[in-house]
C-alpha cells in the first residue's frame, strides 16, 4: 500500500502533463475545423484525464491532511473548474473560432497559472 501512496504524486504530475496534451491536441482540431472521429476520442480522453487529476489532487491533499479549507487547496480545487469551464465553452459546437481561441487562451493561462502556484507552494 505504501508504493501506491508513493505513486500517487507522479499518477498526479503525469495527468497534468497529458491532459494539458489532450487540451492543446483538441485546440489544434479546433483550429483546423476537423471533425474526424479522433477529435471525439480526445474529447472522452480529456474527459477522463480531467477526473484523474481531481481525484488525484483530492486524494493527495487528504493524504498530505491538507484542510480543505485551507486556501491552497480551494484555490486549486476552483482554479481546475474555471479551466474546465472555458475549455468546454470554448469547444462547444457552433463556436466562432476566434472566440474559442480567446477562451482556450483563458483556460490555458488559468492552467498554467494553477502550476506555478503548485510549484510555488
Amino acid at each position: 500500500m505504501n508504493y501506491l501512496i508513493s505513486a500517487l504524486p507522479y499518477l498526479h504530475i503525469a495527468s497534468v502533463l497529458l491532459l494539458m496534451g489532450f487540451y492543446l491536441l483538441r485546440t489544434l482540431f479546433t483550429i483546423c475545423n476537423s471533425k474526424k472521429e479522433l477529435g471525439k476520442k480526445l474529447q472522452a480522453a480529456t474527459s477522463i484525464m480531467t477526473i484523474i487529476l481531481f481525484a488525484t489532487g483530492i486524494t493527495l491533499a487528504y493524504l498530505l491532511k491538507m484542510p480543505f479549507n485551507d486556501g491552497f487547496v480551494l484555490t486549486k480545487i476552483i482554479g481546475l473548474l474555471v479551466f474546465v469551464a472555458f475549455a468546454v465553452m470554448a469547444f462547444m459546437p457552433n463556436r466562432k473560432k476566434p472566440t474559442a481561441l480567446l477562451l482556450l487562451l483563458t483556460a490555458f493561462i488559468i492552467f498554467i497559472g494553477l502550476i506555478i502556484a503548485s510549484k510555488a507552494h
